[in-house]
């Protein structure tokens, strides 16, 4: 039986002191005892009786004896009230008592400082942070001029009729990766690559190569290279606001890009280089400053100005030059103004290859010591420009260099920015404008021993330096593309049938793997928490709580919709990416578990920090502690604990929990021994987060039947959605019963919660920890005779939800009054024609499938039979694009559910319940049963069809998407690039289920 529900504390004392009838009663007692009493004997005194005398003492010793005890109990209810009040709150935002996965060792040390640096700002087209809070972060944007049009590229978009496709193309996830974007005329590719050395800081170095071209066709035939010049910004900035300890001097940046002849009119400023040429000082000066006076500016103000007039920013400590303190100090590299002085000559740095570099900024890390941004350039162009400043705000930092760019444009009529240097700038941003092609690397140096002196690279610098950019980068670019793409053939080798009739499968998989660890990102900051209502008080000095600071790493489903962590995408992502870095996916794992409140509770949508909150409404940032999400991180952790089984003989365990090799296995097989008792302790680190995890679902979701579940949060009092959403399944708008209620029994949450306690039970089991009481809980909820009890629908043949139904229901157009503007507009309403039932839930889709999708059928029974008849009826789920969501026969089979939400789960293909669907055939065919062959068939079938959809789509329109329409066409629909659950295609092309 399940262990019983738990007691959840609450309530608070109520005070009846402001209610009518309180008032009113001592109003009324007050108003009597200044009325004169009425008394026959008026004037007279009352005859004396001491028995009667001592009764009315007794009696009023006795009332006020029961007064006290009355106010004694309502206080005592009052602070008892407050107290359970204030320690529930207390639960709800306390961190669970139990090791932090994520402290394990095997996430310290190398593996820590290798994957320090990453892509890990998936919402930005690229954007390039360290696995730090408020530490220093890097991005690119860029800008096709255009007539009046100042947008800048910066965060991921998918509603841009000009930018026809993006995506990480190969992606490894520690130390490599390749992007190509196609926009408009233009197509450009990115690459990053980390380095280590002797002489790297912590986290190595790195470098970014953006690569610009123009895409003749798509340009509209040929196409002068000068015509279409490209715009470019990169910055690094401080997310804890410590100013920076160097921009670079406004010629030292000028010297990147070559100017030839006439290069400014390409970008519209008449007359901004004067009639100087390339070698024109003059002109070339003059272009840079916008081509304009100052009113009464003489020449030699002027030339100060062009000259020594920039002023530096410069660190307190060392007097104002190059030199800050050593790698371990901390950032204090307080930037001011620099006072006057004549400036240096402004070559810019040669390389041996003719290359010209800058410092874009530099700085001090605690972690990874003094660093440098270097830009090193191949490039003709009308130049280049800078500008550094303060701000906190990041999230919206493209707006920031729109607007520095729009003053600069008013100013001088030139599209660039101002190259200025605010005092305690902590962002630094560069801009080159090129004509293509155009090849410009950036190179992050750490731990460098001293700065670089203005003008050059010092020749620690220039050493690394030669490393990571030119000739040399391309060399490495080039080996680190073959390896992965060998690694990639190596571990998800298409499978033959496939790769015989789908033409281009083997780029799809790569890129979809590339997509979805691209896509991992590294988070900070603070969940806002919904106050429950029975604890909000007007003294709350906030409209929600915070949950404690906490980082998260994980993959993310959708760059430029769903760019932050989801509970239940995450369980899915994780299945493909244990398969390419089983280290890194453990470590997301242990991320999302260390998230675990004192009951148990885990929010569903990690919403962290500004940046993350930026791309979500406001009203959908709150999380509900009443609210879960399915379990899936059981089925990536239930697939590591097969694989650790097989150590289990050969590790032992510590007093402190982990598992090392036993003593005497040999060198040969040390590796793969030491990763299988890695993989012990970190399945038993996970233990006690599983069990509360587990106990939170089994005690806050159960239904009123022994056995029976169903998600707490649907809206039983909306009057606009046609059929409450159930958005705490993950299924948001699938049909249920019309009217939520406590008698609600849901088939998906049940096998969820069955295939959780089997998980729990074989992970206990396997690192020893004792396990009956889950053992009973997964027999319970496996055993089949109650399941059918309380799913199975005798008179369709099929599994179902049951509660409150009716399908007489419908939206209306209604007239309404604003109450504010008086205007009357016309909405649709909920209106319901008959009366609700407890019945089963007729409608037939993916959550009758459950039970077979977690293999809750025995492969004899006759039901699995009749699950695989209706799974292949065309007039139901099949589709020729992989299962369909809802059956066509449905009552609300692509319908809306408001006049505003198109059909979500009510008909399109989704990939992750598709990829269920193939696991429990494949499965199914492989056990010995009366279905096995049915199930063979209909798993080679169902594969090919979504297999084929997938690709197709993807080659025509450069993108994975969120769904497939499920109609005529297979089109993609909703988010796109949808780099998460969709990269199943990963898996189910390569046949590893």
């Amino acid at each position: 039986m399940p262990p019983p529900a738990r007691r959840r504390g609450g309530g608070s004392g109520v005070d009846d002191s402001s209610s009518p009838r309180a008032d009113g009663g001592a109003k009324g007692k007050r108003a009597q005892a200044h009325r004169a009493p009425h008394h026959p004997h008026r004037g007279k005194a009352a005859p004396a009786n001491p028995a009667w005398n001592a009764a009315v003492l007794a009696l009023l010793l006795a009332a006020g004896c029961v007064a006290a005890l009355i106010v004694v109990l309502m206080w005592g209810e009052a602070l008892l009230g407050g107290s359970d009040a204030r320690s529930e709150k207390q639960r709800h935002l306390t961190s669970l008592k139990a090791p932090r996965v994520s402290d394990l060792p095997m996430f310290k040390g190398d593996y820590s400082e290798k994957m320090l640096w990453g892509t890990y700002r998936p919402h930005l087209y690229l954007g390039i942070r360290p696995r730090l809070p408020r530490s220093v972060v890097a991005g690119a944007m860029w800008w096709a001029p255009r007539q009046d049009d100042f947008v800048i590229r910066h965060m991921c978009e998918q509603h841009d009729p000009v930018l026809h496709t993006y995506g990480w193309l190969r992606h490894d996830g520690r130390t490599y990766a390749r992007q190509e974007v196609r926009d408009g005329p233009f197509d450009m590719s990115t690459r990053f690559l980390k380095s280590f050395n002797g002489s790297t800081g912590y986290g190595g170095d790195w470098a970014v190569r953006v690569a610009v071209d123009i895409n003749r066709e798509r340009a509209g035939g040929a196409v002068n290279a000068q015509s279409l010049p490209f715009t470019f910004f990169f910055y690094v900035a401080d997310e804890s606001g410590a100013p920076l300890h160097d921009v670079p001097a406004v010629e030292e940046v000028a010297r990147l890009v070559q100017q030839p002849l006439d290069a400014a009119q390409a970008i519209g400023g008449e007359g901004a280089r004067g009639s100087g040429g390339r070698g024109g000082e003059e002109g070339e000066e003059e272009w840079m400053r916008g081509g304009i006076k100052e009113e009464g500016e003489d020449e030699e103000e002027e030339e100060e100005e062009e000259v020594g007039g920039l002023r530096r920013l410069r660190s307190v400590e060392d007097g104002g030059g190059r030199q800050g303190s050593g790698r371990g100090d901390t950032r204090r590299g307080r930037a001011l103004m620099g006072e006057g002085g004549e400036a240096e000559e402004a070559d810019g740095h040669e390389g041996h290859e003719g290359q010209r570099s800058a410092v874009v900024a530099s700085g001090v890390s605690d972690v990874f010591g003094r660093w440098e941004l270097h830009a090193v350039a191949q490039a003709e162009g009308p130049g280049a420009a800078y500008e550094a400043f303060h701000t906190r705000h990041l999230h919206n930092l493209s707006d920031a260099v729109r607007a520095a760019m729009i003053h600069n444009y008013q100013a001088t009529q030139q599209p660039t920015l101002g190259n200025k240097a605010q005092a305690g700038a902590n962002v630094a941003v560069i801009q080159l404008t090129t004509f293509l092609p155009s090849v410009v690397d950036f190179v992050f140096l750490s731990g460098l021993a001293a700065f670089s002196p203005p003008h050059s690279p010092s020749p620690e610098s220039a050493s690394r330096l030669n490393l990571l950019s030119g000739r040399a980068l391309a060399r490495r670019v080039a080996e680190a593309e073959t390896a992965v793409e060998r690694r990639m053939q190596a571990a998800f080798p298409v499978a033959s049938e496939l790769a015989e009739k789908i033409p281009g499968v083997g780029d799809a998989v790569k890129a979809s793997l590339s997509s979805l660890v691209g896509g991992m990102g590294y988070f900070y900051g603070q969940s806002r928490i919904a106050i429950p209502p029975h604890l909000k008080t007007p003294g709350d000095p906030l409209p929600y709580w915070q949950y404690w600071p906490a980082a998260l790493f994980t993959a993310t489903p959708s760059r430029p919709v769903f760019p932050r962590g989801f509970l239940w995408d995450e369980g899915f992502h994780q299945l493909v990416l244990r398969r390419w870095d089983e280290r890194a996916s453990m470590d997301a794992l242990g991320h999302w578990l260390d998230l675990l409140n004192a009951d148990g509770w885990i929010p569903r949508e990690q919403i962290l920090g500004a940046e993350a909150r930026s791309k979500v409404p406001e009203e959908f940032i709150q999380q509900h502690v009443s609210n879960g999400n399915p379990p899936t991180l059981f089925l990536p952790l239930t697939e590591i604990a097969d694989l650790a089984a097989r150590s289990a003989a050969t590790c032992r365990r510590l007093p402190n929990g982990s598992f090392v090799p036993m003593e005497g296995v040999g060198a040969a097989g040390g590796a793969a021994e030491a990763e299988g008792c890695e993989r012990l302790s970190f399945l038993r680190a996970c233990f006690p987060r599983l069990k509360a995890w587990f106990h939170w679902f089994n005690s806050s979701q159960a239904g009123k039947l022994p056995g029976s579940y169903y998600w707490r949060g649907r809206d039983a009092d909306t009057v606009r959605e046609l059929n409450p959403k159930t958005l705490q399944s993950g299924l948001d708008d699938y049909p249920r019963a019309s009217h939520p209620s406590a008698d609600e029994r849901h088939v998906d949450l049940r096998c969820w919660l069955a295939m959780a306690a089997g998980a729990i039970a074989k992970i206990g089991g396997v690192v020893g920890e004792g396990v009956q009481e889950y053992e009973a809980t997964a027999r319970h909820l496996a055993d089949f005779t109650n399941l059918n009890e309380l799913h199975w629908d005798g008179k369709r043949q099929r599994y179902a939800d049951y509660g409150n139904h009716t399908e007489k229901v419908r939206l209306e157009a209604v007239d309404t009054v604003d109450p504010v503007t008086h205007s009357m507009h016309r909405e649709h309403r909920r209106a319901v024609r008959g009366s609700p039932t407890l019945r089963f839930v007729p409608h037939f889709g993916y959550v009758s499938l459950f039970p077979l999708l977690l293999r809750l059928i025995p492969p004899h029974a006759d039901e699995l039979g009749q699950q695989l008849e209706l799974l292949r009826s065309e007039k139901l789920l099949w589709t020729d694009y992989g299962l369909r969501s809802l059956a066509a026969t449905s009552s609300l089979y692509m319908r809306r559910n408001t006049e505003h939400d198109p059909p979500y789960w009510r008909g399109p293909v989704w990939i992750n319940l598709n990829y269920l669907a193939l696991s429990a055939l494949r499965f199914y065919s492989s056990e010995s049963g009366p279905h096995s062959s049915t199930a063979g068939e209909l798993h080679r079938q169902l594969r090919f069809n979504l297999v084929r959809n997938i690709v197709g789509r993807y080659q025509e329109s450069g993108y994975l998407w969120e769904q497939y329409d499920n109609t005529a066409d297979g089109r993609g629909k909703g988010a796109h690039p949808f780099t998460g659950w969709t990269a199943l295609l990963v898996l189910i092309a390569s046949d590893s289920f």
